[in-house]
C-alpha cells in the first residue's frame, strides 16, 4: 500500500516541505539556481507533479502539470521519493534498481544534492506535525 493515499496528500506534504525550505532563504537553493535547470519529478501511485525551476531567483517549484520544458525528467514511484527524503534510500541506490529512472543530461542531477540534503531533515518533522510518521 502506497504511503500517499492521494495526489492532494502528496502535494500537501511536499509543499509544507517546500514552503519552510523556500523560507530559509536561498542558501539550500543555491545550487538549484546556480545551474539554471528545470527539474520535474513525474511521480506515480499517486500520479504527481513537481516542477522546480532553477532559472528564476528563488528557485520555485510548481505542482501538477506546467508549461515548462524540464532539462531533467525524473520519473519514479511517490514512494520512492518518501523513501529517499527520509533517508532511507540512496539516490544511486534507486537509480541503479531501476526505481528512478532519469532522461536529460544525468550529471546535472547532482544540482539537487542540497535540496535532498535540506530535506532529509525537514521531511520527517514535515510528516509528523501531519501525523503521518
Amino acid at each position: 500500500m502506497p504511503f500517499y493515499t492521494s495526489p492532494t496528500q502528496f502535494y500537501d506534504c511536499l509543499g509544507e516541505l517546500f514552503g519552510r525550505i523556500s523560507a530559509e532563504g536561498d542558501a539550500s537553493l543555491k545550487s538549484l539556481t546556480d545551474s539554471k535547470l528545470v527539474f520535474r519529478f513525474q511521480c506515480l501511485d499517486p500520479a504527481a507533479e513537481i516542477t522546480i525551476n532553477g532559472r528564476t531567483t528563488p528557485a520555485q517549484h510548481h505542482f501538477g502539470p506546467v508549461n515548462l520544458p524540464p532539462t531533467l525528467d525524473i520519473t519514479l514511484p511517490a514512494d520512492t521519493l518518501h523513501h529517499i527524503m527520509l533517508g532511507e534510500l540512496g539516490i544511486m541506490k534507486a537509480l541503479g534498481s531501476g526505481k528512478l529512472k532519469i532522461k536529460g543530461p544525468m550529471l546535472k542531477a547532482k544540482a539537487l544534492g542540497d535540496l535532498f540534503g535540506r530535506s532529509q531533515a525537514l521531511y520527517p518533522q514535515v510528516l509528523r506535525e501531519k501525523g503521518l510518521l
